[in-house]
């Protein structure tokens, strides 16, 4: 019997020749020379009216890494995978932006590994990729690392996950560590599978690279309640800016990009940070070719006959939800015009037009304007205008694939720190 068939346009089998395409190619001549010609007629209409991700989605591009509870996990075939993400979308699968290849190409990834879940019906349910960070620690290994891993694992699919992700680490060549970066605002669903992840020796850490709590926007209504929902001083400062020299427009063009690092070293700095490097050519590109995934929103200030750039927000949609990535603003020395306020505007509404439910504020501290030990506590306050739940969405877990090499990195790390502060 063949257990792997083709998947129609709902991830089931709606037609015989689904199931027959990966059948040996000498059965299915003897099979066609014999049918009866109305039934030939009939297979090749069902053939052409498949949708063209499925026509090319075949078992064969997939090598199965663990199978549990009635769910298979798979590793997809580089070559094939736009095939395969085309399939997730088309079958409902929320992947993360940073689940799609287009997160390599945006310069704000490695490569890394599609791998797919298919139920017992054969049905694509399923999805998450794998990437592979060079180790700074120790030349010639690397780290795998899941990100933004919740919404895209279906109930029951954890322990398959977790067993094809540890697969997958075993025949990968000098792997330190596996970490697993749990976001996902259902408590419920992350906690799944951080159990399965416990299950097989996984270990929550300290600390998690990104952030563990957010804001959350709702973003089902339409603008008269979203501004309803935002603080006072927000819908002034929203209204006074639309009354200002100010306009939003979508950042497509390059030329943009001096006056964009120069504003986005100038808010890291007031910081006391040093801001990291960014693909901003790149960013930009991903902008004009996908548009419902990623989008710079610009303020513009009219000043005295001149245009320039005064404010930036980069905001990015993963499955159902979609975050605010990165912002800054300049300071203008002769006037007090708030110059966020519109950017955010935009791009909540920009998300809620692209299909997203919620919107994820990009982490807040516990600090406010008057704390003195957190430096992001003014950025927290502004956030905290625009409303919102406050939720823990991020835990970060990891398994030690190579324990004496991770130990080794471990101690030389400390020794590093030491010797740091020792010149200090």
């Amino acid at each position: 019997m063949v257990n792997a068939v083709l998947l129609g346009e709902n991830g089931e089998i709606p037609h015989l020749v689904g199931s027959l395409w990966h059948a040996p190619l000498e059965v299915l001549l003897l099979l066609i020379g014999v049918w009866p010609r109305s039934l030939r007629k009939m297979l090749l209409s069902s053939w052409r009216s498949l949708p063209a991700w499925a026509r090319e989605a075949r078992v064969h591009d997939l090598t199965p890494l663990a199978t549990l509870h009635g769910f298979q996990v798979s590793e997809v075939a580089a070559g094939v995978r736009l095939v395969w993400e085309a399939a997730a979308a088309a079958n409902g699968v929320p992947l993360a932006l940073s689940d799609l290849e287009l997160w390599h190409t945006m310069g704000l990834g490695p490569g890394s590994t599609l791998c797919v879940i298919h139920d017992r019906q054969g049905k694509l349910v399923g999805g998450f990729a794998v990437h592979r960070w060079p180790s700074r620690a120790l030349p010639g290994h690397c780290v795998l690392r899941l990100e933004r891993l919740g919404e895209s694992i279906p109930a029951g699919a954890e322990p398959a996950t977790v067993e094809a992700l540890l697969a997958l680490a075993r025949c990968t060549p000098r792997v330190l560590r596996v970490v697993a970066e749990l976001q996902d605002r259902n408590a419920a669903r992350r906690a799944r599978i951080a159990g399965a992840l416990r299950t097989v020796g996984f270990y929550r850490k300290d600390q998690v690279r990104t952030y563990e709590r957010t804001l959350a926007i709702d973003l089902q209504r339409d603008d008269k309640a979203l501004l309803a929902s935002f603080s006072a001083p927000a819908r002034q400062r929203i209204r006074l800016a639309a009354r200002s020299p100010l306009s939003v427009i979508t950042i497509e063009d390059d030329t943009l990009i001096p006056q964009l690092e120069q504003i986005h070293r100038e808010t890291y700095a007031r910081t006391g940070a040093q801001a990291p490097a960014q693909p901003w050519t790149r960013l930009i590109a991903a902008a004009r070719e996908a548009p419902d995934r990623s989008r710079i929103f610009g303020v513009m200030l009219v000043d005295a006959g001149t245009v320039r750039l005064v404010a930036f927000a980069q905001v990015l949609r993963h499955g159902t939800f979609a975050v605010y990535e990165a912002g800054g603003s300049t300071r203008l020395a002769d006037r007090r015009i708030p110059l966020m306020y519109p950017a955010i505007w935009a791009l909540i509404r920009w998300a809620r037009d692209t299909g997203a439910t919620w919107l994820d504020l990009g982490g807040i501290t516990g600090g406010t304007s008057e704390s003195n030990n957190d430096p992001l506590a003014g950025i927290s306050e502004f956030k905290r205008k625009f409303g919102g739940e406050q939720l823990v969405i991020g835990e970060d877990w990891q398994f030690d694939i190579a324990p004496l090499r991770q130990h080794l990195v471990q101690s030389a790390r400390k020794v590093l720190t030491f010797l740091k502060r020792g010149r200090q």
